[in-house]
């Protein structure tokens, strides 16, 4: 983890994982792609009692591969906070979620 002042500026997966199972979110995995494994996604969502839904995956698309993404939904509004699950990335969802529980 670093961290610079007050803001913590790079988690990796497994520190983000971490911290969301210690608040007691609870976890679904998900599998959306159709039957030759593209046209969804698949990984897991993470939700917390305070209407935070983290989610962790890779949509899959038939020509290009997988591209690895966060998303947050919160309260009925929802955005991907990063295509490529870097540290940046996960410290943008630990900080948020850290302000919002």
């Amino acid at each position: 983890m670093k961290i610079e002042g007050d803001k913590i500026k790079g988690v990796n997966k497994s520190e983000m994982i971490g911290r969301l199972l210690h608040l007691g979110a609870t976890v679904v995995e998900f599998n959306s792609n159709n039957g030759w494994g593209f046209g969804g996604a698949v990984g897991k969502r993470y939700t917390l009692k305070n209407n935070i839904v983290v989610t962790i995956g890779e949509a899959c698309f038939r020509h290009t591969g997988t591209t690895k993404f966060i998303r947050v939904d919160y309260d009925g509004k929802y955005g991907v906070i990063d295509l490529h699950q870097t540290q940046t990335g996960f410290a943008k969802v630990y900080n948020f979620v850290n302000e919002n529980i």
